[in-house]
């Protein structure tokens, strides 16, 4: 297209506007298998680009039962470093399901004061199974769950927030109970784990679910209480998230796939499909030039506000740790010597060697009758 900007005017430039327009309108993008290869161009498989997506420089995960180190991307190829022995710091698999709302998280972290407060209550059962139109195997399973959380740890609700430390041989791990939706955690998981690793000077692990995230370091770069609470006062979230994608596989690819939207890179031209690879690496280039000398241009925004909004829930984030700075919630650190029950779930998402099903039940079974002989020591 032509623009006039002293004539406030503009038009179709050439006969193959309405062609072009027709051939790569849409809003899906195309998905692809990221091939992956050494440094030294051996390839090694394909992983989905959503794993791509959240790929770091020196992240570790597993490939085909071995452990290789991230190091670039090029177009739709990732290249990395064997790194045997290593642990990883990317989760091997990721929930597909549909993230639980924040106002329903809300619900659920009410629901958790209301049973904290029956469980020294003979009537506590009977209570569940009228109000909820619950069973009796339901009511007992749930008062059974809380009384082993609130043995051995505390019970987080709308009131407290929980935050654990675990430590393992090498590493060190922090259990946030921050029930407030997958997407909200996702924001908030990331601008910390950007300040502790410009802080500790390390790469910081994440595994996020619904109930809160974990974050994954050396264990000689441990955090103090202080340096834990003060990850709550963060002044500006927005900002720190839109530093902490900088750079991301994350960005690159949600970045192609708005420029594909806004015609800035075309799918289809003269009648040929566009290859996915070549695609990624104009994205790149322009991602690059835009950040470099157009910093509002339009599309630049709407990448990073695709990615906070509605891939992650910015808003209900800031809401929530404005909760916290008032007050309205309080912060309780604990140092376990395993994961309390509330973050079984979480201590298998972020497991480097639970892929099957049945892997996960074992290890929350093999983690369970450790809390109960923990609880039976401790009375």
């Amino acid at each position: 297209i032509w623009l006039d900007e002293k004539e406030g005017k503009f038009g179709r430039r050439g006969k193959m506007t309405r062609a072009i327009y027709y051939m790569n309108t849409g809003t899906i993008p195309d998905e692809a298998k990221i091939e992956v290869y050494t440094l030294d161009k051996c390839f090694i498989g394909t992983v989905e680009e959503e794993f791509a997506e959240r790929l770091m420089p020196g992240d570790i995960f597993v490939l085909a039962g071995r452990t290789y180190e991230f190091k670039k991307s090029r177009g739709n190829k990732i290249y990395v470093i064997p790194k045997e022995g290593a642990k990883p710091t990317i989760p091997a698999w990721f929930s597909e399901m549909l993230p639980l709302s924040f106002d329903l998280a809300l619900d659920v972290q009410r629901f958790r004061r209301e049973v904290k407060e029956l469980l020294n209550n003979k009537k506590a059962k009977s209570f569940l199974m009228k109000k909820y139109q619950i069973d009796e195997k339901a009511a007992k399973a749930i008062l059974g769950y809380f009384r082993e959380q609130e043995k051995y740890s505390t019970v987080p609700d709308d009131k407290v927030l929980l935050v654990e430390e675990v430590f393992d041989e090498k590493r060190a791990k922090y259990f946030f109970h921050t029930l407030i939706g997958r997407r909200a955690n996702e924001a908030i998981s990331r601008a910390f784990a950007y300040i502790i690793s410009k802080k500790k000077k390390t790469n910081v692990g994440i595994a996020i679910s619904d109930n809160g995230f974990m974050l994954i370091l050396p264990k000689e770069k441990f955090l103090n209480e202080e340096e834990i609470k003060a990850l709550f006062q963060i002044e500006n979230l927005r900002e720190t998230l839109k530093r902490a994608l900088d750079n991301t596989e994350l960005l690159k690819r949600r970045f192609r796939h708005v420029a594909n939207r806004g015609l800035l890179i075309l799918r289809r031209y003269m009648g040929r499909k566009k290859n996915l690879s070549r695609q990624q690496l104009n994205a790149q280039t322009l991602l690059r030039l835009l950040k470099k000398n157009y910093p509002d241009f339009p599309l630049l925004k709407e990448v990073y506000r695709e990615i906070m909004e509605d891939k992650m829930d910015i808003e209900n984030a800031e809401l929530f740790l404005s909760w916290v700075k008032e007050g309205k919630i309080k912060v309780v650190i604990e140092h376990n010597e395993i994961p309390s029950p509330f973050a079984f779930n979480l201590e298998v998402i972020g497991a480097s060697d639970v892929v099957l099903m049945e892997d996960r039940r074992e290890l929350i079974k093999q983690l369970h009758s450790k809390i109960m002989k923990l609880i039976e020591e401790k009375a």
